[in-house]
């Protein structure tokens, strides 16, 4: 038999860095919350929907205060194989992000590289609509960077692509905004997946959308909504595709989110927590690979979700913990299976914000005709933010 191997991986000092310029700006009065984007956080911090749309001051209308905004974001990976004795520094992200706001009705973000994870140039169209543009950032559930489908980012991509932009255009419209209840959606069309040949040699879409060009007549097309009834926000994402030459292979992701924000339970203790949660199915539809039927009929199934609740102790301390499942195909129990248990601290004052996270990956082992092979992770991460 062999013998279970079990990794301790120790991640430690993630840092990221930062840096907003807005010499030109009229007012700077403006926080982090109220950005364009949060890209604060490239991981996995708080993205709480504090505007109707999902993401943090996004919806169309907003007041621009800074023209030009730079932010650099790079942390350091310190990894330790228990088993095999090996230590390394490795890098884990390096995004360079410009912001411009050309104008009221015209604004326009990049990842500054050879070749950009998204760009994108959104016009203000009135207070109500947005058009965006580009390699545009896919508005599906609660985050718009990367998506925690399964309670962290999924770097080998086995859910979503890791950062997932792709070519086309959005349409946003906030349909209502009140004091009380909000509502908006997002239309889009973009090139979507493309054929690529597995390992094993047979057709099936890229991990990575994205492509310039487009192997099929078939759009990929989705739309993102978000209701918002005071404290409580509801969200419903849903895209579809076809990825093969032929339009015939097809692709369906759905998904649901909920936030309960801060001040919901009026009562006191109560009023200091915020309740998260996120479910999302893939359906995928493979040459001679389809065991399971669903709204597609006999695709492949993906699915994971993610619970967090955190406890706002004081105005600047905030303990929060995460839960999560992966299952990124239902066909096979492998090593592609995760469970997440994530408790933190975040610790803020004024423009500074400090976290400690502890991150156990119960990686589900797969079970041979010998005996499981367990490849689960232990992180601890330290961030900085300013």
């Amino acid at each position: 038999m062999n013998k279970p191997r079990l990794s301790y991986c120790i991640l430690t000092l993630l840092l990221i860095v930062s840096i907003s310029t807005g010499s030109l700006a009229q007012d700077d009065s403006d926080s982090s919350e109220e950005e364009s984007v949060d890209l604060d956080a490239l991981e996995d911090e708080d993205t709480s929907t504090t505007h109707p749309g999902g993401h943090p001051g996004s919806g169309a209308g907003d007041d621009h205060k800074k023209p030009f905004k730079f932010k650099l974001f790079f942390d350091l990976l310190m990894e330790y194989e228990w088993e095999t004795e090996t230590f390394q520094f490795t890098r884990d992200h390096a995004y360079v992000v410009l912001e411009l706001n050309a104008a009221d009705w015209l604004s326009f973000r990049t990842d500054i590289a050879f070749e950009p994870s998204f760009f994108e140039l959104t016009f203000h169209l009135g207070t109500v609509f947005e058009v965006r543009l580009g390699k545009i950032l896919i508005p599906f559930g609660q985050n718009e960077f990367h998506h925690l489908i399964g309670g962290r980012v999924d770097r080998q991509s086995l859910f979503l692509p890791l950062i997932w932009a792709d070519y086309g255009l959005a349409l946003k419209h906030m349909a209502y905004n009140g004091d009380i209840f909000g509502f908006d959606y997002t239309i889009y069309a973009v090139n979507g997946f493309q054929q690529t040949i597995g390992m094993e040699g047979t057709p099936e879409p890229s991990r990575n959308a994205g492509s310039l060009t487009d192997n099929n007549t078939m759009k990929g097309i989705g739309l993102r909504m978000l209701f918002r009834i005071g404290a409580v926000n509801i969200g419903a994402s849903g895209y579809f595709d076809a990825w093969d030459d032929d339009n015939q292979q097809q692709m369906l992701y759905y998904g649901l989110d909920l936030e309960l924000g801060y001040g919901l339970m009026p009562a006191p203790v109560l009023r200091n927590i915020r309740l998260r949660g996120e479910i999302a199915s893939g359906e995928v539809m493979l040459p001679d690979l389809n065991l399971l039927g669903g709204i597609l009929k006999y695709a492949t199934r993906k699915s994971g979700y993610n619970l967090e609740i955190s406890y706002r102790v004081i105005r600047w301390l905030t303990v929060r913990f995460r839960e999560g499942y992966l299952n990124a195909d239902s066909r096979v129990a492998d090593t592609n299976d995760l469970r997440i248990h994530e408790p933190a601290v975040d610790v803020i004052y004024g423009p500074v914000k400090f976290s400690l996270i502890l991150q156990i990956h119960e990686i589900l082992p797969a079970y041979t005709e010998t005996a499981p092979e367990d490849y689960s992770c232990v992180f601890a991460r330290v961030m900085f933010r300013y």
